[in-house]
């Protein structure tokens, strides 16, 4: 489990970095504080299933990229 908590991370921190998308922006799309995002890329606490819907649909990305079983960006329809 741990990978890939620490994966999604990485996948988050690479698509924040891209899109110029602060933690403070990230905690309002998430209705969570921005300490909680912060231990949440720091692997800290977990992703809920919600963030990772939460963040496939802000990000454009499939949850599958998200966490780290494709490469491809790309979201399913």
């Amino acid at each position: 489990m741990e990978r890939v908590v620490d994966m999604t991370s990485l996948r988050v921190r690479g698509l924040m970095e891209d899109r110029s998308v602060t933690g403070r922006q990230l905690s309002q799309v998430l209705s969570v504080t921005p300490a909680t995002v912060s231990q949440k890329l720091n692997g800290h606490v977990n992703w809920t299933s919600r963030d990772v819907c939460a963040l496939s649909e802000f990000f454009g990305v499939s949850t599958d990229f998200l966490f780290g079983r494709s490469d491809e960006e790309g979201r399913d329809v």
